[in-house]
């Protein structure tokens, strides 16, 4: 893929805040922060303008595609970037884009450009897993266009210290139909709202959310009620190459890091990377690394293009890229041995991102599902 200068750009600047803000000691400081990421950093994302990126000028942005921000996300899976890019601006960036009203669109969109407020995103539930079509979640209608929402989400990420909230729930239809599911802007902080905080495995921060009779307004409808998943699914695909991109970055870190190790770690003399079987292992990545950034790239301009099997794109996308980024993580922590899984060394937490990303949007079991 040819890159304009600003692509290019913007994908140096990137890499600078990767090498000034997290080497690994720095990275695992941070994530015992309480919040689960650095709002100091944050703000000097808001700051170069890496949260309006996505967004159209209209809107307060400056409408850069995903082939612009596939650049922040490659250097992100380098530095294992805990602050959460991909679930506000990406994820609920995505879905503010679409709400109906404007005012609400203006201001949705104005926190998350600004860097002062976070939102996060409640689309699934433990009894169901990927399947959004057969949430519990409710949304009954009341008098003048309002809604009272009553159900549990997981997985939201970053949801402990959101603002604001997207939430997915049926206001029609029976489980299991497309039709008759909506999607809420809500207050964290409104009457009936309850989160439960805790970490991943990939030390990001994440919550359940549970609606006890949580009531909205009509303009806090994305889109057109009981139409959501049309939506839903426009802006997961745009997510899936975000952590596409993201594992692609943490594969080339991987491959680095491992090929300095074995060729400074000896046996019988010489450097272990000279071993037939290690040898080929490095090329295994180097391959897999390769053929995801093939895929990364496609999509990437699929999307910008509109073009019309860019659905099935990203989708491909994202399988090669957690089949891909699990087998290179394993692979490196066989070649460091026994301190590949601890605490500090970076190998193992990227095999724990690895595994995160595996599952955040569908495992490769459903992916191929949904590829056929």
């Amino acid at each position: 893929m040819q890159f304009s200068e600003e692509q290019k750009m913007l994908r140096e600047s990137a890499d600078r805040f990767v090498k000034e803000h997290y080497d690994f000691p720095a990275r695992r400081q941070r994530a015992k922060n309480e919040a689960g990421y650095d709002r100091s950093l944050w703000a000097t994302m808001a700051d170069l303008g890496w949260l309006m990126l996505p967004f159209d000028e209209a809107d307060g942005g400056i409408g850069g595609g995903l082939t612009d921000v596939i650049g922040l996300y490659e250097a992100f899976g380098r530095g294992l970037v805990l602050e959460p890019y991909w679930s506000v601006v990406t994820l609920a960036g995505g879905f503010a884009r679409h709400l109906s009203n404007a005012g609400r669109r203006a201001s949705a969109i104005g926190d998350i450009v600004g860097g002062e407020r976070l939102a996060s995103v409640g689309l699934f539930e433990p009894r169901h897993r990927y399947d959004l079509l057969r949430g519990a979640t409710s949304a009954t209608a009341l008098e003048g266009g309002r809604y009272r929402l009553d159900g549990l989400k997981s997985l939201a990420l970053n949801g402990g210290s959101a603002d604001h909230l997207f939430v997915l729930a049926r206001s029609s239809g029976a489980a299991g139909e497309r039709d008759g599911l909506s999607l809420f802007l809500v207050d964290a902080r409104a009457p009936g709202v309850g989160r439960q905080s805790y970490r991943l495995r990939d030390d990001h921060a994440a919550c359940d959310i549970k609606l006890d009779g949580v009531e909205v307004g009509p303009d806090a409808v994305v889109g057109e009620p009981g139409r959501a998943i049309e939506i839903i699914d426009r802006v997961l695909d745009r997510a899936r190459v975000g952590l596409a991109a993201e594992s692609l970055g943490a594969m080339t870190a991987v491959l680095s890091q491992t090929q300095d190790y074995v060729g400074t770690r000896k046996q019988f003399g010489r450097p272990i990377g000279t071993f037939q079987v290690l040898s080929h292992w490095l090329t295994d990545i180097f391959v897999d690394a390769e053929q995801t950034r093939s895929l990364v790239y496609r999509a990437a301009q699929a999307g910008d293009e509109g073009h019309p099997d860019f659905a099935r794109t990203a989708r491909q996308a994202h399988l090669q890229a957690i089949t891909a980024g699990l087998s290179a993580t394993k692979k490196s922590i066989q070649m460091h041995g026994g301190m590949g899984v601890t605490e500090e060394l970076a190998i193992g937490h990227y095999y724990r991102r690895m595994m995160s990303i595996g599952m955040l949007l569908g495992d490769a079991h459903t992916l191929r599902q949904q590829l056929g």
